[in-house]
């Protein structure tokens, strides 16, 4: 976001580059809490949109003439890249339409797909005899933060996640895995690589 630096008092100077991020992000959050919802995979729920960082201004008496943040756009199997910026586009003509003076541009950092593995994939159905075969409950569930297995989805070999712990744990103050769950994973993917080589998959 480009605005014009001016005293704080020369508010017929001054342009303020913050006060136009606010108006822009609160156009994200209409398309976060108005359309995303709207889309819906089988297991990973619904896309999520959220503002990352920011930065901007250099005092109290200033209008600041910059500021910029990042958000993070999650995708769910079949949105697009494409479709994703001309949201994000969608939302900056918006806000250009209630302020004309907006001076702001939009450009992708990072990019990643997501994963989508069918559920009767040769891989899937390994995992699930393995569990089985260990005396492990057998759930389904779609992961939530993107991995390594996307690359390798992408590059037509299919790839799941399968280990001990528990994600709500990741990136806090306080990381851990039971060493309980970390005997028992170990008994399924030993069970795994067992049926998998057996088969010849």
């Amino acid at each position: 976001m480009r605005g014009r630096a001016a005293h704080g008092s020369r508010w017929d100077v001054g342009v303020d580059a913050i006060r136009h991020a606010g108006l822009l992000l609160a156009s994200l959050d209409a398309l976060d809490a108005e359309l995303l919802p709207t889309r819906e995979h089988a297991l990973l729920g619904r896309p999520s949109l959220h503002a990352s960082t920011i930065t901007g201004g250099i005092g109290l008496s200033t209008y600041p003439d910059r500021c910029h943040f990042t958000i993070e756009r999650r995708t769910i199997p079949g949105e697009t890249t494409a479709a994703v910026m001309a949201e994000i586009e969608h939302a900056f003509a918006h806000v250009r339409a209630q302020r004309p003076e907006l001076d702001a541009s939009v450009s992708l950092i990072f990019e990643q797909p997501p994963s989508d593995v069918p559920l009767d994939a040769p891989i899937v159905r390994a995992l699930d005899s393995a569990l089985r075969a260990c005396g492990e409950e057998v759930t389904v569930t779609g992961m939530s933060a993107w991995t390594d297995a996307a690359i390798l989805n992408e590059a037509g070999i299919p790839a799941i996640c399968f280990g001990p712990g528990d994600i709500a744990l990741a990136h806090a103050a306080e990381e851990f895995v039971r060493v309980d769950e970390i005997e028992r994973a170990t008994l399924v993917l030993a069970a795994l690589a067992m049926e998998w080589t057996r088969k010849g998959a």
